[in-house]
This record gives structure tokens, sequence and C-alpha cells, in this order.
């Protein structure tokens, strides 16, 4: 039997190679055949290199271009209508008086392409000009930009207020202070682009993708941020009030004064920097902290109740506010919280083996079946306001 499927395995990986050799050889005679005649309807270009080709005035009709590079070609007269243009380069390719009707130009890149009297859908003409007319007036208000290539645009103080970007490439973009409230960004590439001061507020960013993006002062307050990916963005003073974090991923960000306050979710914190970030009434159950700094934070009246903090260090805890925080079941076994203000408090149930809880505030704290073997709170301020003992 394994003898059978190892010759079936060996067999579907060589009619894959011999189907993938058959598929450039069609390639390769669809472009000998564009080459020599500029006839080429319906031919299979796909991924083909057409750098600075000679194609005027070629028909190229229902032709498969998708991911093929046009840099620098003449395609000026050229018949595009219904060609698949999906990610192909297009930077200077000459499209004067092309004819470009109902062809897809998803992820196309534009950039300094020539479309003077060229017949385009208003979509990507819009996405031509919003790349190559930098300054002037455009109306982007609710303007349908999905799949749309801005890779590298200058965006800044424009407004993109209820526009569909679903699956758009905004990488490396300028986009300090943009407007773009109520947009939709599920899918979008916003990898190293600059958000710095701009508006998302309602904003659906569902599976979006922030990769060291600049997030600094941007309010994101009332967006949906469920497993977007914040993978060493910048959100120091953001406001993320009201947000959906379900899924989200913060690990190595930098959440430095951010405004988490009403969020209610389960996301990944991990190696985040949360230093003097305001998290108060945040419900972090379930919550990755790993690896947080968390120097200065504000979690008074957060839910972080069945919590892990083991390995989290003292530099990590220096002056956080615990106050008023739901910490039940919370597992503190020998971490060091000196210093750390958890007054009132619940922290029934949680384990407190070998902590440090030496000059805490527990004032009003709850440490109903709380675990205490070895715990030390030497000068802590106890529940009844008494000081704990240094024996």
């Amino acid at each position: 039997m394994k003898r059978l499927t190892s010759i079936g395995l060996i067999a579907i990986a060589a009619l894959s190679l011999m189907q993938a050799e058959w598929a450039i050889a069609d390639t390769d005679e669809d472009i000998q055949q564009l080459r020599e005649t500029r006839e080429c309807p319906n031919c299979n270009l796909q991924e083909a290199d057409l750098t600075e080709a000679y194609l005027r005035s070629a028909n190229l009709s229902g032709a498969n271009l998708q991911g093929a590079n046009l840099s620098g070609a003449d395609l000026s007269d050229a018949y595009l209508g219904e060609a698949n243009l999906t990610d192909a380069d297009l930077r200077q390719a000459d499209l004067r008086g092309a004819d470009l009707s109902n062809a897809v130009l998803a992820g196309a890149d534009l950039r300094e392409t020539q479309i003077d009297g060229a017949a385009i859908d208003p979509k990507w003409r819009l996405v031509w000009q919003i790349l190559n007319q930098v300054g002037a007036e455009l109306n982007l208000s609710r303007a349908d930009l999905t799949a749309a290539n801005l890779s590298s645009a200058n965006l800044s103080y424009l407004s993109l207020e209820g526009a569909n970007l679903t699956k758009a490439d905004l990488s490396n973009a300028n986009l300090s202070y943009l407007n773009l409230n109520s947009a939709t960004l599920r899918e979008a590439n916003l990898s190293l682009a600059n958000l710095s001061y701009a508006n998302l507020s309602e904003t659906t960013l569902i599976d979006a993708i922030l990769n060291q993006t600049n997030l600094s002062h941007v309010n994101l307050s009332r967006s949906n941020l469920q497993s977007a990916n914040f993978r060493n963005a910048n959100l120091s003073q953001a406001d993320l009030r009201a947000t959906t974090l379900r899924g989200t991923d913060f690990s190595n960000a930098n959440l430095t004064g951010v405004n988490l306050s009403n969020v209610n979710a389960s996301v990944d914190l991990a190696a985040a920097s949360l230093r003097n970030a305001s998290l108060a009434e945040v419900c972090l159950t379930g919550t990755s902290l790993s690896d947080a700094i968390l120097v200065n934070a504000n979690l008074s009246d957060s839910n972080l109740s069945c919590h892990d903090f083991r390995g989290i260090s003292v530099r990590d805890f220096r002056g956080i506010n615990l106050s008023n925080s739901i910490l039940s079941w919370a597992n503190f076994s020998g971490v060091d919280l000196r210093n750390v203000d958890l007054s009132n408090a619940n922290l029934t149930n949680a384990d407190l083996n070998r902590a440090n809880l030496s000059n805490a505030n527990l004032r009003g704290a709850d440490l109903t079946r709380t675990r205490q073997d070895n715990t030390n709170f030497c000068g802590a301020t106890m529940p009844d306001g008494t000081q704990g003992s240094c024996d």
C-alpha cells in the first residue's frame, strides 16, 4: 500500500512538472507569435518578460498578462480589451490611445504610465491619477479602489472617507494625516506605510497587514482590527478605544501611550511595548503578554483573570497600575511585583507562590484562596492597611 502511495505521489509530481513545462512552452510560443505578428488574442503571456517591447497597435484582447513585465513597453493604440493584467508591471509603459475596456488591472503598477487618449475603466483611471497626478484635487470619498496598487503613493492629507480599499496595496505609501474614516481595508497591505496622525476611526481592517507600519498618534477608535497583523508596528499614542481586536497580532509592536480603553478581546501582545499605555477597563483575558514591557502601564479596572505572568521581570512591571483589576486565577508564581499598585484588585485563587510583593500596594485587594507559599510581603500595604512583615 505504501509503495503504491509513493508511486502515486511520484506520478503526480511528474505530471505537475510536465504541465509547468507545457505552460512555459505555450508562453514562449505566444511571446514569439506576439513579437513577430503583434497578433495574440487570448494568448497565455503570464509572467512574460516584455520589457520595452514594441507592441504598437498589437491585438492582445483577452490575453492573460498576469504578472507580466511590460515596463517601458510601447503599447500605444494596442487593443487590450478584457485582457488580464493582474499584478502586471506597466511602469513607464506607453498606453496612449490603447483600448483597455474591461481589462483587469488589479495590482497592476501604473506609475509613470502614459494613458493619454486610452479607453480605460474609470476605476483604473482614478488609480493612475492618484499615482501620477500628485497634488491634484481628487474626490476619493467612497471611491472603489479594491485591489488597487497604490504602493509608495503620496496620499497625505487627502480624504478617502468611506472608500473601499479591500486587498489594496498601500505598502510604503505616505498616508500621514489621511482621512480614512469608515473606510474598508480588509486584507489590505499597509506594510511600511506612514499613517501617522491619520484618521482610521470606524475603519474595517480585518486581516490587514500593517507590518512595520508607522501608526503613531493614529485614530483607530471603534475600528475592527480582527486578525490584523501589527508586528513591529509603531502605535505610540494611538487611540484604540472600543476597537475589536480578536486575534490581532501586536508582537514586537510599540504601544507606548496607547489608549485601549473599553476593548474586549483576546490579543497577542507578546514582546509588545506597553510603556505608559492606558489599558484601563480593558478585558485582556487570554492575551499573551510574554516578554511585554509594561513600565508605567495603566491596567486599572482591567480583566486579566487566568493570566500567566510568569517570566515577566520587575523592569517590565515598574510603576504598573493594576488597581481594581480582575486577576482571579492569575499566575504570579515567582513574579517580581515590587512597588506594584494592586489596590482593590480581585486576586481570588491567584497563585502568588514565591512572588515578591515587597512595598506593593494591596489595600482593599481580595486575596481569598490565593496561594502564598514563600511569598514576600515585606513592607507591602496589606488589604487591611497594615504593613507586611519582613521576617
